[in-house]
C-alpha cells in the first residue's frame, strides 16, 4: 500500500500540474495566433473604411468650398439676420 501512496503523491504533486501547465500554455499560444490572424483582417478591414472617409471627405470639402454654396449661405445668413 505503502508504494501506491508514494505514486499517487508523486502523480499528483509533479505530474499533475506540469500536464496542467503545458495544456494551459498550449491553449495560450494558440489564441496568440488566432489573435494575430484575425487582427490582419481587422486592420484591412479599417483601412478601407479610412479610404472611404477619405473620400467622403474630399467630397464634403469639395461641397463646401464651391463658390455657389458660399453665395448661397452668404443669402441665407442675410436672411436670418433680418
Amino acid at each position: 500500500m505503502e508504494g501506491t501512496t508514494f505514486v499517487l503523491l508523486l502523480l499528483f504533486c509533479f505530474v499533475l500540474p506540469i500536464t496542467m501547465y503545458s495544456i494551459w500554455t498550449g491553449h495560450k499560444k494558440e489564441m496568440l495566433k488566432l489573435k494575430a490572424k484575425n487582427g490582419g483582417v481587422e486592420v484591412q478591414a479599417m483601412e478601407a473604411e479610412i479610404v472611404t472617409i477619405k473620400k467622403r471627405l474630399a467630397a464634403l470639402e469639395a461641397i463646401v468650398t464651391d463658390e455657389k454654396y458660399q453665395l448661397n449661405k452668404a443669402f441665407d445668413d442675410l436672411n436670418k439676420d433680418d
